[in-house]
């Protein structure tokens, strides 16, 4: 459009005199138009140019581009605050996750509210707000404000139809919009976890469950048959000891066979082969039949849950540490003592 206005304007300026005189009138009417619409391509470059700057300036403020999205236990670092998603439960009653705000700001801030649920589904879009009637939602995630380095973390319930249980699901923070930051929550039918659950560690359990119940029947036996009882069962006990302290450093599931293997052929510790050869005989030969796994502790540190050994009724722990990555399994004592007293004065 330059080009031809260029054009235009070269023809104007070698029009002879002649053309001038006879075509005065209509040059005059064809400049004129000409000049108007050079000044309205020029109002409309400067009308694009102020757009863009309020655009420009409107993102300062807001997110204009892609999202930020992560996963279920990673940390979501927005403006003022990293945000994390601990826990995602699907109950009859809603779907109840728990959330930790830290402030990264360098003042106090207020989280308004705990966020909302976004779906995706079929090319349309569902915003949720939060159950206002769930009880462990803290008032104070409402009322007050979050001080620089201080955490909250609470649980929040959403009440969602099954229709969306197949959509793709995402936490957006308090004080932010799903075009700003989100949290990837998976579908509800098969939400996205921290990859923590102790049927994970199956073998690493069932191992660890054959290791104590034959500890505790070579005790038994040990109580029962010997006439040096003390000093025998001094020896078990620390044979069981050193035993749980080699495991933490064994990174097979099967760890507690290997470490009674290893007894029998030490040197280090030859005594340890008396009790170490009829604990791998039980081990080997015991049938065991584990419960549900329940839940008793859930933070951002460490989750714990605790299950039975039903053919036995031994209750047991399974602790996983967040930050290091590790876990264990033990016995709970009052149960194992339970289950040694109970053999010993049967007999």
């Amino acid at each position: 459009m330059l080009v031809n206005r260029k054009t235009n304007m070269k023809n104007v300026i070698f029009i002879t005199n002649e053309a001038v005189a006879s075509h005065c009138g209509a040059m005059e009417a064809d400049t004129i138009s000409k000049n108007g619409r050079s000044l309205k391509s020029h109002m409309s470059k400067i009308n694009s140019f102020l757009i863009c700057i309020i655009i420009f300036v409107i993102c300062g403020f807001y997110s204009c581009g892609d999202p930020t999205i992560v996963s279920v236990c990673e940390v979501l670092s927005t403006k003022m605050f990293d945000v994390r998603i601990d826990d995602v439960n699907l109950t009859n009653s809603g779907l109840v996750l728990r959330v930790t705000y830290i402030n990264t700001d360098n003042e106090s801030r207020y989280l308004l509210g705990t966020g909302e649920l976004f779906f995706e589904r079929d090319g349309k879009e569902y915003t949720f707000d939060n159950d206002d009637d769930y009880a462990p939602t803290p008032l104070e995630v409402y009322t007050d404000a979050l001080n620089p380095f201080s955490t909250i973390t609470f649980r929040v319930r959403f009440k969602v139809p099954k229709e969306l249980y197949s959509a793709s699901c995402y936490y957006i923070p308090a004080r932010y919009d799903n075009d700003d930051y989100r949290i990837f929550l998976g579908t509800l039918a098969s939400p996205v976890s921290c990859g923590v659950f102790p049927g994970d560690y199956k073998d690493a359990i069932e191992d660890a469950v054959k290791f104590y119940i034959s500890y505790a029947n070579v005790h038994i036996n040990t109580m029962l048959n010997n006439d040096d009882k003390d000093r025998k069962i001094y020896e078990l006990n620390e044979m069981r000891e050193v035993s749980e302290e080699v495991w933490a450093t064994i990174e097979q599931s099967n760890a507690f066979e290997l470490i009674l293997n290893e007894w029998l052929t030490t040197k280090r510790r030859p005594h340890y082969i008396n009790y170490a050869s009829p604990m791998l005989k039980w081990y080997r030969e015991l049938k065991i039949s584990l419960s549900d796994f329940k839940e008793v502790e859930s933070s951002t540190k460490r989750k714990t849950w605790s299950f039975k050994e039903s053919n036995n009724d031994i209750e047991f722990i399974f602790e996983y540490t967040v930050e290091d990555n590790t876990f264990s399994i033990i016995p709970v004592v009052d149960s194992l003592e339970d289950y040694i007293l109970s053999h010993i004065s049967s007999d």
